[in-house]
């Protein structure tokens, strides 16, 4: 390879990387933002419902019959204290102090519209890569420009930029269908129908439009598109005229889904479009199903898990290290049938280190410190990826375990003295 080709082999995988980068970095702010707020926003809600309770209560309670007859003060003053009840009411909700509808599922709304744009943002950076790596494949295209757009562009690389855009915007234009046949068809990707369900996010986008420009009332539109998407009569029981909204319960499927899709779209087109050098690829897939693992999102990670097993991994330690992430996860999930089924497929690993995974799956700790003694002797790995729950995920129900952090103390440094180091 000549280093002109190999430099611009090393700007495409950063490019890529960055895509990929950026896409996680602004889905998990959201996720940080919304875990934060949403217990506060809870709390003022109930405040808020609370208070319109106590108003029902004292106008449940306001005296009947009274019309015509002589009140006396104490009634007068409860009187007066219901209508203040009702007018402070009024003036609260005037200025947001409000119900739920208005704090924690506005949170959600406004969130899973901005998580749905990233995801648009996320397929717009992938076309406009792929057609500056390969701008030939845009010859024999039906693109256009005007000479007015034309005079708008000073220089031949600003027109292709011109229409490359009016190409992007072209597709994205479209709906969900119509994009992902395009990644399916025009740049060849595989994009997962078997682990990704293109049904639930094309539902989530469709309900997104129903928020933004119908109040999340449910038309025809609506009711249309996920017919047409899915092919089947109503996958959702819903009628025209219904109100549909986001709680957290939706936001966080949704929310996996999209990131979940967003991974592997991006894995697909790097091993595609930068085939002669994986080894990166293979490094941030594990590297995302062991972050998974870590914070416990079994699903998430099991579902990587599978898509690993049905593409090239390049080095054999990084595929045993993603299966034994994989395993993990069904043994977590309580799949024991299929657990057993892929963990016999690990029983001919020899290095200590997967060794010693293995008898974390098994939950086997005296085999587990006596591999871990055995990897403190070879002196190639450092302690401290026993203590670091971001690596080796397996391990993390044993860095519960009281003792652990001595034992492993013990065994490094009887291996230190062993060696005269």
């Amino acid at each position: 390879m000549s280093k002109k080709s190999e430099t611009t082999q090393i700007q495409d995988e950063d490019q890529l990387n960055n895509i990929l980068t950026s896409f996680m970095v602004n889905t998990e702010n959201l996720l940080e933002f919304i875990t934060e707020l949403d217990p506060i926003l809870r709390t003022h809600d109930k405040m808020a419902i609370k208070k319109k309770e106590d108003v029902k209560d004292l106008i449940r309670g306001f005296p009947k019959g009274i019309e015509g007859k002589v009140i006396d003060e104490n009634v007068e003053k409860k009187i007066e204290k219901v209508a203040d009840e009702i007018v402070n009411f009024i003036r609260a909700m005037s200025i947001g102090y409000g119900t739920h509808v208005y704090k924690t599922e506005l949170l959600y709304k406004t969130t899973c519209v901005m998580l749905l744009s990233y995801f648009d943002y996320l397929f717009s950076d992938l076309i406009h890569f792929y057609y500056r790596r390969y701008p030939n494949a845009l010859i024999g295209k039906d693109l256009s420009i005007s000479l007015e757009e034309l005079k708008q562009c000073f220089t031949k690389e600003e027109a292709v930029d011109f229409i490359l855009n009016k190409k992007v915007e072209s597709v994205l234009f479209g709906n969900l269908k119509h994009q992902i046949t395009f990644f399916k068809n025009d740049l060849n990707i595989d994009i997962c129908e078997k682990i990704i369900n293109w049904d639930f996010i094309n539902e989530a986008i469709e309900r997104r439009n129903l928020i933004v420009h119908n109040n999340g009332v449910v038309n025809r539109k609506y009711m249309n598109s996920i017919r047409s998407f899915s092919n089947t009569t109503n996958p959702i029981k819903l009628n025209e005229g219904e109100i549909l909204s986001i709680d957290n319960n939706y936001y966080n499927a949704i929310y996996d889904e999209i990131f979940l899709a967003g991974l592997i779209l991006v894995q697909n087109c790097w091993r595609k479009w930068i085939h002669e050098n994986i080894d990166e690829a293979d490094t941030s897939l594990i590297f995302l199903t062991e972050k998974a693992a870590t914070r416990e999102k079994w699903k998430l990670a099991e579902r990587l898990g599978s898509f690993s097993k049905n593409i090239q991994i390049q080095s054999e330690d990084d595929k045993n290290k993603i299966m034994i992430c994989y395993c993990e996860t069904l043994r977590r999930q309580n799949k024991n049938e299929e657990f057993k089924k892929e963990f016999n497929k690990l029983n001919n690993i020899g290095s200590p280190m997967f060794l010693a995974a293995l008898c974390a799956l098994r939950d086997d700790i005296e085999g587990f410190y006596v591999h871990v003694r055995k990897i403190a002797e070879a002196g190639k790995i450092s302690k401290d990826v026993f203590f670091d729950t971001r690596e080796w995920p397996v391990f993390n129900e044993f860095r519960r375990v009281e003792g652990y952090k001595a034992n492993i103390e013990k065994a490094f440094v009887t291996a230190k003295k062993s060696r005269g180091d």
